[in-house]
């Protein structure tokens, strides 16, 4: 469940800081921010972009948790850490440089795995962004998030590739739609009155409240692609959803990503894995052409991370302060073609 902002205050100080934002989308929206709690799970590079921008966003708390200890390929994107760190917990070691990215948000760190918390734990926040994590535990997690009203973000980058997947539930946001006017009475240099049309004015707006619905997690995953009702939706699919749905099979599989220390044999698995699901969804090769598992996937490239933390950031504010239509439900983002897809999978839509 969203904060109540009725009794949230924004004090002189974070006017000052926040004037830019409080201009853009307005004071209440900014209430809204101040009084979010918001959980980002793994502190890998896509993780540490994510709670980058909420962060700077000015939310009233963040709190990663992670398990796992820094290794030697968090220093390419994971920018929190430092050598130092090394050996040491992924979540605490990224506090003191996320804390001084903003003061007037609590940053705190939890160690432990998200298999020891219980459902209680979550209820504590009003948003939760799960990376480094297969679909599985995805799903799961979905289930409690459902029951209390926790808006939901999950995201993996695979090199060049990354995404973002969300279910908000019933959502409810405000829009400003730009209102017709009609033009004054104005004449031409000949004499003729100037064409009676109605006109677009920036300056004049109304707000209209909408609802978007999302669907719950385990209908998205489960959706049926030998479904020959389906095959129109083929056609539009971008191939970075099947690409997800192989790697994050991987990674469910030896709890990673792919490995450039393993590279031959984990692209013969991941070919395994790619031939299983095409074979069971009755899809040919050109949805998943086996280009997409040269060397594109590997690692979580920063300029990755980047993108897809900065999209997952931004539906972070947009659902929170709800400012503006949340992407529903799918971000795809493709860095070898330099291009960017939203696209709603799953259902009977």
């Amino acid at each position: 469940m969203l904060p109540n902002v009725s009794e949230t205050k924004i004090s002189e100080d974070e006017a000052k800081i926040y004037d830019r934002q409080i201009r853009l989308w307005g004071l209440e929206a900014q209430k809204r921010l101040r009084s979010a709690r918001v959980l980002v799970i793994g502190l890998g590079g896509l993780g540490a972009e994510i709670a980058k921008n909420i962060i700077l966003a000015g939310v009233d708390l963040v709190t990663f948790l992670d398990d796992k200890k820094v290794e030697d390929k968090d220093f390419k994107s994971q920018f929190f850490i430092r050598r130092e760190h090394l050996g040491n917990n992924r979540a605490a070691s990224s506090v003191p440089n996320a804390q001084n990215l903003n003061p007037m948000v609590r940053v705190s760190a939890n160690e432990e795995s998200i298999s020891e918390k219980s459902a209680d734990f979550f209820k504590n926040y009003d948003v939760i962004c799960l990376t480094d994590s297969d679909w599985s535990v995805a799903q799961k997690l979905d289930l409690i998030c459902s029951r209390h009203g926790i808006k939901l973000f999950i995201g993996g980058v695979f090199g060049f590739y990354g995404y973002m997947l969300s279910d908000l539930g019933k959502h409810e946001y405000a829009v400003d739609i730009p209102q017709k006017t009609s033009p004054k009475n104005k004449t031409t240099r000949d004499g003729e009155p100037e064409t009676k049309r109605m006109k677009i004015d920036e300056n004049e707006s109304k707000t209209v409240k909408k609802v978007a619905d999302f669907l719950p997690l385990d209908k998205v995953f489960s959706f049926d692609w030998s479904d020959g009702k389906n095959a129109a939706r083929l056609k539009k699919t971008p191939t970075g959803y099947f690409l997800c749905k192989v790697i994050t099979e991987f990674l469910a599989r030896n709890d990673r990503t792919p490995s450039l220390t393993s590279k031959i044999s984990d692209k013969q698995e991941l070919l395994s894995i790619r031939k299983q699901l095409l074979d069971g969804w009755k899809l040919d090769e050109r949805y998943l052409p086996t280009d997409y598992f040269e060397e594109c996937y590997y690692g979580e490239l920063s300029a990755t991370c980047a993108v897809v933390g900065g999209i997952v950031g931004q539906e972070v504010i947009k659902v929170v302060s709800k400012r503006d239509a949340p992407h529903n439900n799918f971000f795809f983002f493709d860095g070898v073609q330099g291009c960017g897809l939203v696209d709603k999978i799953g259902g009977d839509e």
